[in-house]
C-alpha cells in the first residue's frame, strides 16, 4: 500500500448544499433582501439570514390592503435596520446593498406549520426568523432541546 496518493479536489464534482437553519439563536449575516413580485393584495419582502453553512428566512408585507399586516411587515424590517445600525431614510430596491453582509443576531422558531421535504420526503416544522438583534444576547433564550410532537417525526429540519 502507498503512503502517498495524489488527488486534486478541483477535479471532483461537489454539491454545496445550504442547510435550513433548525430552531436556535444564531449569529450571522444578513445574506440577501428582495422585493417579491407583488401580489394581489400588496407586495411582500423576503430577508435571507445566513448562520454558518445553513439558513433561514424572513417574508413580510411592505404593504397590504389589511394596515395590521404592514404594520407587522414594517416593524420587523425597521427592527432589522435597527440591528445593523442603518436608521436614515431610504429607498427600499431589490437586492438593497444596505443591509447584504451586515453582521447580525437572529432567533430562528418554528412556525406551526408543516412541510413534507422533496429530497427525504419527511415532515418537518417549518422555520423562520422571528426576532433580530445586534448582538446573540439581546435574544430570547432558546431551549436547545424542544419537546416536540410525536407525529412530527423527529422534529428536525430535511438536512
Amino acid at each position: 500500500m502507498s503512503e502517498t496518493v495524489l488527488f486534486d479536489p478541483q477535479n471532483t464534482n461537489v454539491e454545496v448544499r445550504d442547510r435550513i437553519l433548525p430552531a436556535g439563536n444564531y449569529t450571522g449575516t444578513i445574506e440577501t433582501f428582495e422585493l417579491l413580485e407583488p401580489l394581489e393584495k400588496g407586495q411582500q419582502y423576503q430577508i435571507t439570514f445566513r448562520g454558518g453553512d445553513g439558513t433561514s428566512r424572513r417574508r413580510g408585507w411592505i404593504g397590504h390592503e389589511n394596515p395590521a399586516a404592514t404594520q407587522i411587515g414594517h416593524e420587523f424590517l425597521a427592527r432589522v435596520f435597527q440591528a445593523v445600525g442603518v436608521t436614515d431614510k431610504l429607498t427600499l430596491t431589490n437586492g438593497n446593498k444596505l443591509l447584504s453582509g451586515k453582521p447580525i443576531s437572529f432567533a430562528v422558531r418554528g412556525t406551526g406549520q408543516m412541510k413534507t421535504s422533496e429530497r427525504t420526503k419527511k415532515q418537518y416544522e417549518q422555520t423562520e426568523v422571528k426576532y433580530v438583534s445586534a448582538e446573540k444576547a439581546g435574544l430570547p433564550p432558546f431551549e436547545e432541546e424542544p419537546a416536540w410532537e410525536e407525529s412530527y417525526g423527529s422534529g428536525r429540519g430535511p438536512w
